[in-house]
């Protein structure tokens, strides 16, 4: 990336038909390379899609689609409008936790963002990665059972957006402080029912109010508004025309008769018409792909919870087993991956032990307070990927406080 000739494209975007070109081949391996594997199953697959959605063929080359007179007359130029991120509800996080959202939490959240308790500005980066910032949060606000805000978008952001790369939001939450730390943009948010964010001139907002058929109805009455004016002007301008053949004793014929007027409405009115009907069918079309890949995203979560369910009551209780708590041990396993869990159950499968009391073999440890289990399972991940128990206290230390309040012997024996 980029390409420089066609046989170091990709193979999936080669079998594209009709051919696209190396610049078009750049634009498809960006959008895969932007996507998370872990929430998309088939990256190329998903980014040839979205190609096929902003692109058309024309004299047999794929051009992109201008806008439909039915997209630019239905879009609400109005700039500010908020977008949404989070609402009242009971959901299940990343890491397969259940969260319930209530309207106190909310006006928590609105309450230590107005109060600066974040420490800095909140950004909104992408797919949760603390990387480059897409925009700024300006403003929070609970309205109803939803909570909003306003953006400030860079050019990331809006570049992200305008091609249709990303159309959610999804929030990380200190719920230990209630304190709102970043938005992300995502494609598959752990809050389900949330609206999209979408372009308005000057600001990607989502649309809050009026349905399809009442901009339908609002933009065919603003066409025969403006069809009514012309008409009024040609009157005007005629019965001027008409005034000064009269006192020249000269009579010229009307420019544009009735008949002809009610040809254009007509003309307008089914133009417009065919253009909803093709919108609504694509819609329903994209509504049902979403439908059906939420759902089995859903459905695929809930089995692989229940099997680590069944097998953390295999392996805990009893005079061999384990002597811990299965959901404890549930969650310690939802964030591995395949490989990793496999080989984790295993090793628990082949050598449960009496494990050794923890928190007492080492001096000044048994009398510190335990870390909550989330924190637990970040520390372990962190661990695992070969960094400093330290540097993680360090980093997180506004949020959990120093690494001495607590007893961190277990981790402490995983570093040896």
């Amino acid at each position: 990336m980029p390409y420089s000739e066609w046989d170091e494209v990709n193979a999936a975007i080669k079998g594209i038909e009709p051919r696209v070109t190396l610049a078009q081949a750049d634009k498809i391996a960006e959008w895969a390379d932007s996507m998370d594997s872990d929430e998309v199953e088939n990256v190329w697959a998903a980014a040839i899609a979205q190609f096929k959605r902003l692109y058309t063929v024309e004299d047999g080359s794929w051009v992109k689609k201008q806008a439909e007179a039915s997209e630019f007359l239905f879009t609400e130029f109005e700039e500010g409008k908020p977008v949404e991120f989070l609402r009242i509800g009971t959901f299940v996080d990343r890491n397969g936790r259940e969260v319930e959202i209530t309207q106190e939490f909310l006006d928590d959240l609105v309450a230590s963002f107005e109060a600066g308790q974040a420490g800095q500005e909140v950004p909104i980066d992408v797919k949760h990665e603390k990387g480059e910032a897409a925009g700024w949060v300006a403003r929070v606000w609970r309205e109803g059972s939803r909570l909003l805000a306003t953006v400030d978008w860079n050019a990331l952001g809006t570049e992200l957006i305008g091609e249709r790369v990303y159309r959610y939001l999804s929030a990380t939450i200190d719920t230990a402080q209630n304190v709102l730390k970043s938005i992300s943009l995502v494609n598959f948010p752990a809050v389900k029912g949330l609206q999209p964010v979408e372009l308005a001139e000057g600001a990607y907002t989502m649309k809050l109010k009026g349905g399809l058929l009442q901009r339908v109805q609002s933009a065919i009455k603003a066409v025969f508004e403006e069809v009514e004016a012309e008409e009024l002007e040609v009157e005007e301008e005629e019965e001027l025309e008409q005034e000064e053949t009269e006192t020249e004793g000269e009579s010229e014929e009307e420019e544009m008769g009735e008949q002809e007027l009610e040809e254009l409405r007509e003309e307008i009115r089914a133009e417009l018409l065919a253009e909803m009907e093709e919108e609504k069918g694509v819609r329903a079309e994209l509504e049902e792909e979403v439908r059906a890949e939420i759902q089995a995203e859903l459905e695929e979560q809930m089995e692989r919870k229940r099997e680590l369910a069944e097998f953390a009551e295999e392996v805990c209780g009893g005079d061999a087993g384990l002597s811990t708590d299965p959901d404890e041990l549930v969650e310690l396993m939802v964030p591995m991956d395949e490989e990793r869990l496999e080989k984790f159950q295993e090793v628990i499968r082949g050598k449960i032990v009496e494990f050794e009391e923890r928190g007492s073999s080492r001096d000044g440890m048994g009398d510190k307070a335990e870390l909550e289990a989330p924190y637990k399972s970040q520390i372990r991940e962190w661990l695992d990927a070969g960094r400093d128990l330290e540097e993680w206290f360090e980093m997180n230390e506004d949020v959990v406080g120093p690494m001495d309040d607590y007893n961190v012997a277990e981790f402490m024996e995983e570093e040896e």
